[in-house]
């Protein structure tokens, strides 16, 4: 009988300190996913010499990379503030971070029908805030919640999507929660160390596989009462296999995942009905090919991403929302979305510069849905993913 179940898995991934090099992930970065594969993609060279017979020579090795795929499902880290146990996966995938440890309050200057202008001494890094929530909490509108949109360190004004239904003047006061966001970006990019457990059972040794210096894409999906889903696709370095000693128990959150209901979902000013949502990075993964190397390649690279996704939204009448006319005059908007009730374990969406590539008509229990292709216009501007 077989002593390896694909239920008995484990992945570990770590961000690596020097691309390529093991950074020996742990039980602490174990990560939560639904059928993981790492499957090695394997070259030969196949010749055609003769020799007196009508038989081909065997192909003979020529190197590779291994890939890496699975599915994590939407979850915060349970403590508002803190990393997710799938942080290194989007780090890999393009997604740098950004950290709101603590709560920070204040009393605002003054305020707009979109924005709200913090205290003078909040931060001065522009766009620290981007993507992340506000609430207002005492004063002039208190008790209002949005997502925010842009942030000037300098003047302090932080946009909100929708604009406020009271606005806040210079008594409101406001908390931007503990919270920890991902957002795409161009530079210093990562990769990382994935290990891929197999559990004996009988209690023998284990089997284990790794990518090294992995790359990879993200591909994100909402749906209506649906656990909210990201399809990750790796390479890395081609490394053989080796049989450790049972890995333990590994350390995770213990979050429910969290369904797309209850959710705040906006199209600019449009409070909207979506039934369902995907975004795909869109990043091309490269491994350069370095006969210098054991195995013929360097370390996994994205040397492209092109940001797309499809959302389907209720029809309205076209007063209200035209995709046609949007879509002719390149009109582009800013969706965003949050949902989940638990400080911990809720989760924020802001898509910055959208504009619609194609129209169809969707039919979703005989109502009519606008089916909305997209791309984006605002480079490592664009997506915000955030945990709060």
């Amino acid at each position: 009988m077989a002593n390896f179940r694909l239920k008995n898995r484990l992945v570990w991934a770590k961000v690596e300190t020097t691309a390529g090099t093991d950074a020996v992930p742990t039980q602490t970065e174990a990560v939560f996913i639904e059928n993981p594969r790492w499957p090695p993609n394997l070259q030969t060279v196949q010749t055609n010499e003769v020799s007196g017979s009508l038989d081909s020579p065997a192909a003979t090795p020529a190197g590779g990379w291994r890939n890496f795929t699975g599915r994590v499902y939407m979850k915060g880290a349970g403590t508002a503030g803190n990393a997710v146990d799938f942080g290194a996966l989007l780090r890999g995938s393009t997604m740098g971070t950004r950290q709101v440890a603590a709560a920070v309050t204040g009393t605002a200057q003054a305020g707009a029908a979109g924005s709200i202008t913090l205290a003078s001494g909040a931060s001065s890094t522009t766009d620290l805030y981007k993507g992340m929530m506000i609430t207002t909490t005492g004063g002039t509108g208190s008790g209002q919640t949005r997502i925010a949109t842009a942030y000037n360190g300098t003047t302090k004004v932080l946009s909100v999507l929708p604009n406020w239904t009271v606005t806040p003047d210079n008594t409101t006061t406001y908390s931007i929660p503990a919270q920890y966001g991902y957002r795409p970006q161009s530079a210093t990019l990562e990769n990382i160390t994935i290990y891929g457990y197999e559990k004996n059972s009988t209690g023998g040794n284990a089997r284990l596989n790794r990518l090294l210096g992995a790359a990879g894409n993200a591909r994100f999906q909402l749906q209506v009462g649906q656990a909210c889903a990201i399809d990750f696709t790796y390479q890395g370095t081609l490394t053989g296999g080796t049989d450790p000693a049972d890995p333990g128990v590994p350390t995770y959150s213990n979050q429910s995942r969290l369904p797309f209901i209850n959710a705040n979902v906006y199209v600019g000013q449009e409070r909207t009905s979506v039934n369902d949502f995907t975004l795909d990075l869109g990043n091309r993964v490269v491994m350069e090919p370095n006969p210098n190397q054991e195995f013929g390649y360097e370390v996994a690279g994205v040397v492209d991403r092109r940001i797309n996704g499809t959302m389907s939204l209720a029809a309205q009448n076209f007063s209200v929302r035209d995709p046609f006319t949007s879509w002719k005059n390149n009109t582009s908007y800013q969706m965003g979305a949050w949902w989940g009730s638990t400080a911990g374990n809720r989760v924020a969406v802001l898509l910055d510069g959208l504009v619609y590539s194609n129209i169809d008509e969707g039919d979703v229990e005989g109502y009519t849905y606008d089916n909305l292709q997209f791309g984006v216009q605002a480079p490592d501007s664009s997506f915000f993913l955030t945990f709060w």
